[in-house]
């Protein structure tokens, strides 16, 4: 839902998204909306590990995420933080870096990262699709 919200310009787009994820999972939903705080109070991201967590499972990986969309607001250190931040790191910077694309589009996204992906006229192919798909209205 985070990806839905923000391609359509929400502004509100993490506050939605995690309150979505409430209504299927309260502890997920919580833990989103404690990370989203955590990120407003100015907490550092080595705080916010020892309260967050980052190990492999969604109750951790998720809000981990959101925390980090929320403080970093440059696309390439976000990137980076992410793929650094340890846990489940792929799927931090999957969730982040598809944040990014939906807000700024693919021009936000590191050159040479989308040089070096592999399929990648296959996968904007699919994309392109999903995003009609999505947007269109019936």
């Amino acid at each position: 839902m985070l990806v839905h919200y923000a391609v359509r310009g929400r502004s509100d787009a993490l506050t939605l998204a995690g309150k979505h994820a409430g209504l299927e999972d309260v502890t997920l939903g919580n833990k989103i909306r404690d990370a989203v705080r955590l990120a407003n109070e100015g907490i550092s991201l080595e705080s916010a590990l020892s309260v967050i967590g980052n190990d492999v499972t969604v109750y951790q990986t998720v809000p981990l995420a959101f925390f980090l969309i929320h403080r970093i607001r440059d696309a390439s250190a976000l990137l980076n933080t992410a793929a650094h931040v340890g846990g489940n790191t792929d799927t931090i910077a999957l969730i982040c870096g598809a944040y990014i694309g939906a807000v700024y589009g693919k021009t936000a996204l590191p050159g040479d990262l989308l040089d070096g992906l592999e399929c990648r006229s296959e996968i904007e192919s699919v994309a392109a699709r999903l995003y009609e798909r999505c947007t269109t209205k019936p």
